[in-house]
């Protein structure tokens, strides 16, 4: 928890999108599912509503995918 303090809001957002993408791929039909979640999984939109992020913010779903391919688990 110390650590997520001193995370930038947009650090913490990230983080919220790499909690999404997971789901997200799990929720795909297994014959639909990419071997591994990608960050195509959740498109800008889902960021953006579920969020209310900015656009700049719901494109750093590269480093979300990022944290996850780093064993990012949330």
């Amino acid at each position: 928890m110390k650590d997520t303090v001193r995370l930038t809001p947009v650090e913490r957002a990230v983080r919220k999108v790499a909690r999404l993408i997971p789901a997200a791929h799990n929720a795909l039909p297994a014959d639909q599912r990419p071997a591994a979640p990608d960050m195509h999984a959740v498109s800008l939109e889902t960021v953006l509503e579920a969020f209310g992020v900015s656009h700049t913010v719901a494109g750093q779903r590269h480093h979300a995918a990022d944290l996850i391919a780093t064993a990012y688990t949330g």
